[in-house]
């Protein structure tokens, strides 16, 4: 069984057609007891890409996606909460790595975790340097 964190980057590339989606849909219809954690920050950061690609036409059936979204949140997913220790260990983060805030979130999200030893996945290539630097083992689904 393995455990895999979610960032929003590898977590919307279960819902919106780009380079990587096949790759999360294999890893989550092929997983069977594999389980995938995702922060409750990527509620909103996933909503968002979806409707910011509804607007600019790249994408047509939003409503549908972002059903099937909350519907996985509320049962597929395990959901960590962002809570003080997340956001201190953020805060940490920042000082060491050229991070925007919402990515310090994910990897510290990741960290308070590390006992279990989640794989990070994500598809920025900044945010995977910094996991590594930070100890993780990282997958980058398009590659």
């Amino acid at each position: 069984m393995a455990l895999y964190y979610l960032d929003a980057s590898a977590l919307a590339k279960l819902y919106i057609r780009e380079p990587g989606f096949e790759t999360m849909r294999s890893l989550v219809d092929e997983g069977g007891s594999d389980s995938f954690i995702v922060q409750a920050i990527s509620l909103a950061e996933i909503w968002s890409a979806v409707c910011r690609r509804a607007r600019e036409g790249s994408i047509s059936e939003s409503g549908a996606l972002l059903r099937t979204f909350a519907e996985d949140m509320r049962s597929f997913f395990i959901r960590q909460p962002i809570d003080d220790a997340v956001l201190n260990l953020a805060c940490e983060i920042v000082e060491r790595r050229p991070l925007k805030a919402s990515d310090a979130i994910q990897l510290a999200g990741c960290l308070a975790i590390k006992a279990e030893a989640p794989i990070f996945t994500c598809a920025d290539r900044r945010l995977l340097l910094a996991a590594q630097s930070e100890g993780l083992t990282a997958m980058d689904p398009t590659t």
